[in-house]
């Protein structure tokens, strides 16, 4: 089957303006393995999928009714998006989609301005311009920075990781389907139909829904980010003061041994001969509990250190700490929290499962590798968990209630320009993060 050149230029066109609009959405998006010959694949689907198309087009222009058609083939181009982007980045379908949306509205408002511009040369208000694109790369200078500086640069200040209820993302896609109807009905029109005025009132409709899309979008994920916010608020603040009332109840229980030491000291003053061993045992373990005091330079991570000590030491658990607190200095007492609160929290949970107390093990560990600031969690765990997009999946039965918590240390990583990385090997499961230290 012969190709024709038109059929070639379109796709090129196409992609260009699509990864142009789509690739800077994903920049801090972990890569899966062997991201560049991923690549090539994902850019020889997406030609593979345009020149495909190219017979459905051809038969649409002769058709009574072109509409069906050309919004069949937009709902393939963002098909074959969504997959590229699936095929390259470490991301939940819904980070995906999120992207490709975006991506396919800035693109939209490239082409719209083109197609306008086209239109009124046909009418001859413009030159026509010269050369093959047309005035696609004018449109392009002029609708790309814009793009760039008013909503990729927003985005980025938030974290795409916290993209993941289906339906909020689906409200976004309602949007872009009414944007891409919209262009669709413009182009099928035509300015020579309907007449200039009404033709530019339509495009400026069609700019501003893109806009207000673009918008819309941008407030979805600064809401998400504000809920995760929150909630990790919330859950430090119950952590405090489940850290004041366990410390209250230490100290009671030490007041408590201090009277019955009180009372052997008082018999051997009065001739008893030896202390009760037990009651001087009992004494001993309570005062032990400050033992568990961390200090590692970082007051958000000692307060957690210590809180989870306090717990570890309860469940004959053993935690060892190594760690330059100064490390974390870059991020947020909310954010160091967030990430270590949730990974020791699910490494107890995983080690209290363990029956024999000398493999209740977890390891932490913080130091500076060269310009980078490595993180390092391990504990032992008896069985594996399944990982679905680099994350584990929870065994509660009520799946859709949790996973926030690495969902939610992911996002401090990544916001940071980080990379996460969660595994099992051998019995031990471990956390490995990497922060940049400039």
């Amino acid at each position: 089957m012969s190709v024709h050149p038109t059929a070639v230029f379109r796709a090129t066109s196409m992609l260009l303006q699509l990864a142009a609009c789509i690739v800077p959405l994903c920049l801090k998006a972990p890569r899966r393995r062997h991201a560049g010959l991923r690549v090539l694949l994902a850019v020889g689907m997406f030609y593979a999928g345009e020149l495909l198309q190219e017979p459905i087009r051809q038969m649409g222009i002769s058709a009574p009714d072109y509409l069906p058609v050309l919004a069949l083939t937009f709902a393939i181009t963002m098909s074959e998006a969504v997959v590229a982007v699936l095929l390259v980045c470490r991301v939940s379908p819904w980070q995906a989609l999120f992207c490709c949306t975006a991506g396919y509205i800035g693109q939209n408002l490239v082409s719209g301005l083109d197609d306008t511009l086209d239109s009124l040369a046909q009418l001859g208000l413009l030159p026509v311009a010269t050369g093959p694109l047309g005035y696609l790369p004018l449109t392009f200078a002029l609708v790309y920075p814009l793009y760039l500086a008013l909503f990729v640069r927003g985005v980025r200040q938030h974290n795409l990781a916290d993209i993941s209820e289906p339906q909020i993302v689906m409200v976004a896609l309602v949007v872009v389907a009414t944007v891409i109807g919209l262009d669709v009905a413009v182009k099928t029109t035509g300015i020579q139909t309907v007449g200039a005025q009404a033709y530019l009132m339509a495009r400026g409709a069609h700019g501003v829904l893109c806009a207000f899309t673009l918008f819309a979008e941008q407030k979805i994920l600064t809401a998400r980010q504000l809920a995760t916010e929150r909630e990790v608020e919330r859950r430090m603040a119950a952590e405090r003061e489940r850290q004041y009332e366990l410390s209250r109840a230490n100290i009671d229980a030490i007041n408590v041994k201090c009277h019955d030491l009180r009372h052997q000291i008082r018999a051997l003053a009065d001739g008893g001969h030896v202390a009760d061993g037990r009651a001087l045992a009992d004494l001993a373990e309570e005062v032990s509990i400050y033992d568990s005091a961390v200090q590692t330079g970082n007051l958000a991570l000692d307060t957690i250190l210590t809180e989870k000590g306090l717990v570890c030491q309860g469940e004959k658990i053993t935690l060892s700490v190594i760690a330059d607190g100064h490390l974390l200095d870059g991020l947020e007492p909310q954010e160091i929290y967030a990430f270590f609160g949730n990974a020791l929290d699910n490494a107890i949970r995983a080690v209290r499962e363990i029956a024999e107390p000398e493999r209740r093990l977890i390891s932490l560990n913080i130091r500076r590798t060269g310009s980078m600031c490595s993180i390092n969690i391990e504990n032992s765990c008896d069985a594996a968990p399944a990982f679905v997009d680099g994350l584990p999946q929870t065994s509660k039965a009520d799946a859709t209630s949790h996973g926030f918590g690495t969902r939610s240390m992911r996002g401090v990583i990544e916001r940071h320009g980080g990379v996460l990385t969660l595994g099992c090997d051998d019995g031990v499961f471990h956390v490995d993060a990497l922060l940049s230290l400039g």
